[in-house]
């Protein structure tokens, strides 16, 4: 796969986070966290775009905007009740995010790429992801296609496995040959491209906010 079909597919977020921008008086606050995500996510691929793809500011980048996602995520999973009867969760998960990514930074450069945070965030996403497809299997009667919290999560789910083998190749060396590395990177573009689509899908589907008539 070339390099500017990797960047078309990365950029695919701009659509679910412009849709967003449109919709954002029409979304519920509920939603707020996840929005915030895709412009972060969309603000950072477009700056990444016109950056070469070994320089040391992508990297600082990919790090910096990689803990504002895990706090908005965890933001996100709170508003919708991911830590429901566990509310000590939500503080320890932010704190121990924070020390874990600061603790890479201080013991290398953050030039560097931050594996073992970037590895609890993905184990932590998935774990929330599928906590909350399953309470949406069980307790939802209705479809469950249109509802943007399973589209959401669906989408969590799928690329946050995938990062996680991603990162476990990379934390035990587990290289490969060149040509299984690039299909790896495809596979990571796919997986991306289709994630970033359900986001979309979700932000047309999220229901909007309840109008409020004053009689007097």
């Amino acid at each position: 796969m070339s390099l500017a079909l990797h960047t078309v597919f990365s950029l695919s977020i701009g659509i679910a986070a412009i849709l967003a921008a449109v919709r954002l008086r029409a979304i519920p606050r509920a939603f707020l966290p996840f929005v915030l995500l895709l412009w972060a996510r969309f603000g950072a691929e477009l700056a990444a775009a016109f950056l070469p793809a070994t320089s040391d500011a992508r990297t600082v980048l990919q790090n910096v905007v990689s803990l504002a996602e895990g706090l908005l995520l965890l933001w996100q999973f709170r508003r919708w009740d991911a830590f429901a009867g566990n509310r000590w969760i939500y503080p320890l998960l932010m704190a121990l995010f924070c020390f874990v990514w600061t603790g890479e930074t201080v013991a290398q450069p953050l030039r560097a790429v931050s594996p073992y945070y970037t590895l609890l965030c993905s184990i932590t996403m998935a774990v929330a992801s599928l906590h909350l497809l399953t309470c949406l299997l069980f307790e939802r009667t209705g479809q469950l296609l249109p509802d943007p919290v399973f589209l959401v999560c669906l989408a969590f789910l799928l690329s946050f496995l995938f990062a996680v083998v991603m990162e476990l190749f990379l934390v035990y060396g587990l290289q490969g040959s060149a040509g299984f590395r690039a299909g790896v990177r495809d596979l990571l573009s796919f997986v991306n491209l289709i994630s970033n689509l359900l986001f979309a899908i979700a932000v047309l589907w999220i229901p909007r906010k309840p109008r409020y008539i004053l009689q007097w």
